[in-house]
């Protein structure tokens, strides 16, 4: 801490190294360590997976991806909810060096559409289902050649680089490998040669894409290495105290990184046992995992917690779990975001880029392993995000205390987060004016106990298209855009407030929204 100045900016030098290693070996060093220990369980599949039967699961999938064409630093796209499957193909892609792609389990077929273009997917592979939504059908919509195309000859129009559809599924559906068929292709001495290519991979090589939007409302795909994830999960391990006798019950979603990172990557590091209740997100199934298989841990968002202890008070249930001791005090837990990282600096920032004084807004900035390495194919947002100093610029308007604690008072950027999802405005903006009857709309997020923030739109309506209702709205985003992204509240309105240069304030708007339902609250 740069205490003579009293500056926001704070360095946080870790004990021990950090560690340069790949994810492949990480997990051939403790696939040995912990053979025999419990790394996944998946209560709805009925299936469990050693550390042991990890590893040689992911060299037989790796091997098989191989064997169909893909090689280091090819795109997988994986798509799917909380399966057993999801873990193993994640590993797996790391030990052949390919860059996964999770995306989620929610997206539409106009948003599978985009990301399988961004980023050049070469391989796919999902789920039968979700839910009971059948994935096929969704692929049908976009990739009509699925029909009529072998699936060791697939050509598709509009994806050209997209040479393999992989469903995880005992039928087989035209077009595509099924998951099985493919962990079988190669030969034992080809599984083997996996762990002899773990030397040509680089703790620098991407090794994962998140897809995340931006201001602009389309996918931007941020690029993080093995050094980051395995990192990451050894920082993560150490911070939450987990060891071999850790049981995490998984509330949150793989595809996410609290999923893919902060779980798999950090229990790998400490032998730990991920418990997946449910392929898709099911308070019930969530507290009696806990029950059943005695878990000392919980991951989920702060909506999940207040569901599990609603699920407790029905069910009578008496649970016991190890007691974590975090050394925080009550107001460190309540009022910041906690302490700065291992081997990361942060610093805040004015608006002309000066670091500002202790305790003091301004916005977030984070330097160091953790940061992604830039966004795929576009290097004005990386430069914009980034910069050439490599510190990239959160967006978030943050107060930096002279202990390394901090807190967030809010965004800079538009980002709506509802129960940790990160919700766009523009995206959802640009959505709703392909509405026929939609002239124009304007997304703000609005405080919810419940959620945290609830999408709010304010639309005005076409000339002649009075009769079009709140209720129509929604039924025209049901089925294209994901049901986390459809407002909740929809505000049907004659004109926008504008200023001399034609923008809308959504200050004004978030004033408007206020006051109609402070007045609504006081009249109930």
């Amino acid at each position: 801490m740069n205490k003579e100045c009293s500056l926001s900016y704070f360095h946080k030098i870790g004990k021990r190294p950090l560690t340069y290693s790949t994810i492949g070996q990480e997990l051939s060093r403790y696939a040995e360590k912990y053979a025999d220990q419990e790394a996944y369980v998946s209560l709805e599949e009925n299936k469990r997976l050693t550390y042991k039967q990890l590893k040689c699961e992911a060299d037989r999938l790796a091997a098989g991806l191989q064997h169909v064409g893909l090689k280091k630093g090819d795109r997988l796209g994986l798509w799917a909810p909380n399966t057993i499957a999801w873990p193993l193909i994640m590993f797996a892609a790391a030990r052949l060096g390919l860059i996964l792609v999770p995306i989620n389990p929610a997206y539409e077929a106009s948003e599978i559409e985009y990301c399988l273009k961004k980023v050049g997917i070469k391989a796919i592979v999902v789920s039968e289902y979700y839910g009971s939504r059948l994935y096929y059908n969704t692929l049908l919509e976009i990739i009509p050649e699925l029909n009529f195309c072998n699936p060791e000859n697939l050509h598709c129009q509009h994806f050209p680089l997209l040479t393999s559809i992989i469903i995880d599924s005992e039928k087989h559906y035209k077009g595509t490998f099924t998951l099985k068929y493919v962990m079988n292709m190669a030969t034992d001495d080809q599984v083997n040669q996996i762990e002899k290519q773990q030397e040509d991979i680089s703790p620098e090589n991407g090794c994962n894409l998140q897809l995340t939007s931006g201001t602009t409302g389309y996918p931007k795909a941020a690029l993080l290495t093995h050094f980051a994830f395995v990192n990451n999960g050894i920082i993560t391990s150490k911070r939450l105290e987990m060891n071999c006798k850790t049981r995490i019950c998984l509330q949150v979603s793989f595809f996410h990184a609290f999923g893919c990172i902060c779980a798999s990557m950090a229990c790998l590091i400490r032998g730990a046992t991920i418990v997946i209740p449910s392929s898709v997100y099911n308070p019930l199934k969530n507290i009696l995992a806990i029950n059943d298989e005695s878990c000392s841990m919980i991951y989920g968002t702060p909506k999940m917690h207040m569901d599990l202890m609603t699920q407790q008070r029905k069910l009578e249930l008496k649970l016991t779990a190890d007691v974590a001791v975090t050394g925080d005090t009550d107001e460190q837990m309540y009022e910041t975001v906690g302490h700065v990282m291992d081997h990361v600096e942060v610093k805040v920032i004015d608006r002309k880029g000066q670091i500002v004084p202790l305790g003091t807004p301004g916005e977030l900035c984070v330097r160091g392993f953790c940061t992604m390495r830039g966004y795929w194919s576009d290097e004005e947002k990386t430069q914009d995000t980034l910069g050439q100093d490599g510190w990239l610029r959160t967006g978030d308007q943050f107060v930096l205390l002279p202990n390394g604690y901090g807190k967030i008072i809010g965004r800079i950027k538009e980002i709506i987060i509802r129960d940790s999802t990160n919700i766009y405005p523009k995206e959802i903006e640009d959505f709703l004016v392909t509405c026929p009857q939609i002239a124009e709309s304007y997304v703000i997020g609005v405080p919810d106990d419940l959620w945290g923030e609830e999408i709010c739109a304010f639309v005005r309506l076409r000339s002649g298209c009075e009769y079009f209702t709140v209720e129509n709205i929604r039924d025209y985003c049901r089925d294209k855009i994901s049901a986390f992204k459809i407002p909740r509240y929809v505000e049907i309105v004659e004109d926008f407030n504008k200023t001399l240069s034609g923008k809308v304030q959504k200050t004004d708007l978030k004033q408007m929204f206020s006051e109609k339902y402070r007045k609504n609250n006081s009249m109930s």
